[in-house]
């Protein structure tokens, strides 16, 4: 009965020495993961630190080192002109002279360069005439001579302005009016491309609101191979 009882402590013993080790070798698991955590965190910590200090560095260096990089990596060409779209000429030019920040007396002479045809001989008679001193004075010569005339309305010809073919002309032609136009708001513009829509097309364009000109033409154009689709045999 004595051995018995003293087999059974020991067993005891020995069943709670176990769990000890156990337990002492989880909390060494335990220990070594959040040192390695710390670690990490550390390293992770250093990363940040030096990224935002490169980025420091970056962001306080002049604004002219940027264009710059961009200048080299990328080439605008200037547009040439032969007496057509005026309106879009200019404007191309002068993102040309803004990218490379051309000063201002080079512009009429770097303008003038790349006209042809038509443009070109009217530019030499006025120019011999002592017509241009500047490169606003040719641009309103220029609209003058090969803009739209006085009785051209781009508002009224918007508000005319019907699709007769597909989708894509008839937007093509719309910007073409309100590229004319400044000062329009969205809301207005949206209305009248809607408008201009034909019944077939405009009527389930109107029932989903659209809320802007690019969501209108989405609706327009699926609406349009919607109807192709249902038209063929």
């Amino acid at each position: 009965m004595a051995e018995g009882t003293r087999g059974a402590l020991k067993n005891q013993q020995d069943g709670s020495q176990k769990q000890q080790e156990m337990v002492h070798r989880q909390l060494e698991n335990h220990q070594q993961c959040i040192t390695a955590m710390s670690t990490r965190l550390e390293q992770v910590s250093d990363m940040l630190r030096s990224l935002v200090e490169s980025s420091s560095v970056n962001t306080s260096e002049p604004r002219g080192h940027e264009d710059r990089a961009i200048q080299r990596s990328f080439r605008l060409d200037f547009p040439r002109f032969s007496g057509c779209d005026p309106v879009g000429w200019v404007f191309k030019a002068n993102q040309y002279f803004d990218f490379y920040q051309t000063p201002f007396h080079q512009k009429l002479m770097v303008a003038s360069y790349h006209m042809e045809g038509e443009a070109l001989v009217w530019y030499q008679t006025a120019f011999n005439s002592g017509q241009f001193n500047s490169w606003e004075s040719l641009v309103m010569a220029m609209q003058v001579r090969f803009g739209p005339s006085a009785y051209d309305d781009p508002m009224e010809a918007l508000t005319k302005l019907k699709q007769t073919t597909s989708v894509a002309v008839y937007k093509s032609q719309f910007e073409a009016l309100t590229n004319r136009l400044i000062g329009l708001s969205k809301k207005h513009l949206l209305s009248c491309f809607v408008s201009g829509l034909k019944d077939e097309i405009r009527l389930p364009v109107k029932m989903f609101n659209p809320v802007n000109l690019g969501a209108a033409f989405g609706l327009a154009k699926i609406q349009e191979e919607y109807l192709s689709a249902v038209k063929k045999p």
